[in-house]
């Protein structure tokens, strides 16, 4: 069977994606398309485990290092980035292989995504001015309380610690003149992907899991997080929202010494057990099936079955 080919290869973080789909790409000949909402920030490399230049010789990735950390970036983008490398890749006749735990990007991309209204710059800065002087908590709560007055369902939705959510709605909102529940009404997703993309799904027994994601957070260590998250942060001002993912985060709090060395290895360590875990409870619900297969002992059954999709569909 000829034609465009197209596969999805999802998991937790730490569950070897990455690993997989570089020996999938040597063998059918597929570029790698990121489904990370972190890779595609430039300069978050070691606590992302972002791929290097030499994995990435020879195997064309896309949707990393795409814009600098003050950039706000979001599923929309990434589905408006990736649908063009995929059309890309269909006019090389180039087989695609979609690589990420992002569920929520993987499903705007192959399911549609709703229109939302783009930033609205001015709006935001009017924020920013109102509250410049506002200790950060406050700040937070004062937001939330203004979204309640406007929007009471929603806003029971989201924390008031959720600022980047809060701010969105409080924006979209601002713009459409409307409820969130009313906007959603309106809206219809669009443009499902017109391509076949068979979803593989990687699992791992929760213990062999947890001694991966500890392994991976010393090799951070060992590969200069520290170093790489002081310079991050003193390069900007204020430190831009992408800095307070996991494994940055905690190392931000070590340098403003509010825990120690070992204390914020731990806390990555538990954080990332954490999101290991959200991510797998999205895929749960996920609107379309994934062939999840359990590692390591099913690792070549996946990489055959997958091959099989890339190779003859």
């Amino acid at each position: 069977m000829s034609g465009f080919k197209l596969a999805a290869l999802v998991g937790s973080t730490a569950s070897g994606k990455s690993d997989l789909a570089l020996q999938i790409a040597e063998k059918t000949g597929a570029e790698i398309i990121s489904c990370d909402s972190l890779l595609i920030y430039r300069d978050l490399n070691i606590g992302t485990a972002k791929p290097t230049e030499t994995e990435r010789v020879g195997i064309p990735h896309h949707g990393i290092d795409l814009v600098d950390l003050n950039t706000n970036f979001n599923a929309g983008d990434y589905v408006r980035y990736t649908r063009g490398v995929i059309e890309e890749l269909k006019k090389k006749n180039k087989p695609g292989l979609i690589v990420g735990g992002t569920g929520f990007y993987l499903k705007a991309l192959l399911c549609g995504v709703w229109d939302a209204p783009p930033t609205q710059k001015e709006f935001r800065q009017n924020l920013e001015e109102e509250y410049k002087n506002t200790e950060e908590l406050k700040k937070k709560n004062e937001l939330h309380k203004k979204l309640e007055k406007l929007d009471p369902v929603y806003a029971a939705k989201i924390p008031s610690g959720d600022i980047y959510r809060v701010i969105r709605a409080l924006e979209i909102i601002h713009v459409t003149k409307k409820t969130m529940a009313e906007v959603l009404a309106d809206q219809k997703s669009s443009d499902v992907l017109p391509y076949e993309c068979p979803v593989f799904g990687i699992k791992r027994h929760m213990r062999e899991l947890e001694r991966r994601i500890l392994d991976r957070t010393n090799k951070m260590f060992q590969k200069g997080l520290v170093e790489e998250t002081k310079k991050l942060s003193a390069q900007y001002d204020p430190i831009p929202r992408a800095l307070f993912c996991v494994g940055y985060k905690e190392v931000l709090q070590f340098l403003d010494k509010k825990m120690t060395l070992p204390e914020c290895r731990e806390r990555i360590y538990i954080s990332t057990r954490q999101l290991a875990k959200k991510q797998m409870t999205f895929f749960k619900t996920f609107p379309k099936p994934i062939d999840w297969v359990e590692l390591p002992e099913n690792e070549e059954q996946l990489v055959t079955n997958v091959i099989r999709v890339i190779n003859h569909g």
